[in-house]
């Protein structure tokens, strides 16, 4: 009697047992990395188009679905998919890059290109101008239709004017606004101060402050929308000016140099004070004077002191200009941080006349909440430009 108890009890013990083991073996568990290896929280796993799961603070994950496809999806990372059914399932997700020519900065955010209702033209570093580059607007100087950039010298650092909608202006000049990662810079960006020298005035470039290098994109409106944005300040187009941020969960750290050397394209030819004089003495004959009074009156000439300065060589000269460049940035939970410096010295071809510049900039971001409804950004520059001029 007591062995016929015993023997349904223990057919139901291993029944639970088996089920139990089985239960664990239908479900789905793993972690989801990046490329660096870092968990990845927040990570919705999904089945077909409902969710069944999300990753932890270390990326991990355990749902019951034990075959069929899993998708795995995350703002700032490409979706991707596995399959179902295992314990120790790893998954590793790539970041989310976004091409600069699908996405242009209109002022109150971001679009894409193809739902930009204005019009709108985004510059990228691919598109920037290269060689030397003194200042931001050089670098898309004739790389822009319908905006005409045209320095206003060739003095190391001067202010270009920049026509975007034509001659006609609402504040009297045809200056655009220029907004540096969100700040509007004052006055509208309008070229400035007199250069100290008596009888002239050089006008100095409002965007100098900023080192090129520093530049992650440029974008230019050009319609009605930018007055509608930012009233009359943008009346003559709005060119919006984005830094560069953090990138990479490790970190990356950058270094570029350049030197480069100009010179005059092309001199007058001019004669030598003994070529000069000798065309004087020829006229003398031709017009009749005999070769003892011209060569008197040459003597007695107050050009004939014996000099023979090529004044061109005293204005000009070959000029040698260097670039420094420094960066370091990263970018992981929620907090983006570059940090950046340069040293510029450009020499122009006018003797004396040259551009020195010491920038250090610093660009922080920082993500709150869960669902990161709120962002603090800190965007800082320090600048010391020295311009020479003749």
């Amino acid at each position: 009697m007591k062995f016929k108890i015993l023997k349904p009890l223990a057919i139901v013990t291993v029944c639970l047992i088996f089920a139990m083991q089985t239960f664990a073996q239908t479900g789905t568990s793993g972690r989801v990395v990046n490329k660096e290896g870092n968990g990845i929280p927040g990570v919705t796993v999904s089945a077909g188009n409902k969710a069944v799961a999300t990753t932890d603070a270390n990326g991990n994950f355990t749902t019951t679905v034990a075959s069929g496809r899993l998708t795995f999806s995350s703002v700032g990372y490409e979706a991707t998919t596995a399959n179902a059914g295992g314990s120790n399932v790893s998954v590793t997700m790539a970041t989310q890059t976004t091409s600069q020519q699908e996405v242009v900065v209109v002022g109150y955010g971001t679009r894409k290109v193809k739902d930009a209702t204005g019009s709108v033209a985004s510059i990228t570093p691919k598109d920037f101008n290269k060689g030397q580059i003194s200042t931001p607007e050089q670098l898309f100087q004739g790389r822009t239709p319908g905006v005409v950039v045209s320095p206003s010298s060739g003095e190391p650092g001067a202010a270009a004017t920049i026509n975007i909608r034509g001659t006609s202006s609402v504040r009297g000049n045809q200056q655009p606004l220029y907004v540096v990662d969100g700040v509007p810079l004052d006055g509208g960006g309008t070229v400035g101060s007199s250069s100290g020298i008596e009888g002239s005035t050089t006008a100095k470039n409002p965007l100098s402050f900023i080192n090129p290098t520093d530049i992650e994109s440029i974008n230019i409106l050009k319609d009605a929308s930018a007055a509608a944005i930012y009233g009359s300040r943008g009346a003559n187009g709005v060119i919006i000016i984005i830094t560069k941020s953090g990138k990479g969960n490790k970190g990356s750290f950058t270094f570029g140099s350049s030197t480069s050397v100009a010179t005059v394209a092309k001199r007058y030819d001019l004669l030598s004070s003994a070529d000069f004089l000798k065309g004087i003495y020829d006229l003398k004959i031709k017009s009749g004077q005999t070769p003892a009074v011209a060569n008197a009156a040459i003597a007695g000439l107050p050009i004939n002191a014996g000099a023979s300065t090529d004044w061109q060589d005293e204005v000009f000269r070959t000029a040698l200009s260097q670039n420094f460049n420094l960066g370091w940035g990263f970018s992981r939970n929620g907090t983006s941080l570059r940090l950046s410096g340069s040293y510029d010295n450009q020499q122009g071809i006018v003797k004396r006349s040259g551009l020195k510049r010491a920038t250090i900039r610093a660009n922080f971001s920082q993500t709150f909440l869960q669902n990161k409804a709120l962002k603090l950004d800190i965007n800082t520059t320090y600048s010391n430009i020295k311009n020479s001029y003749f």
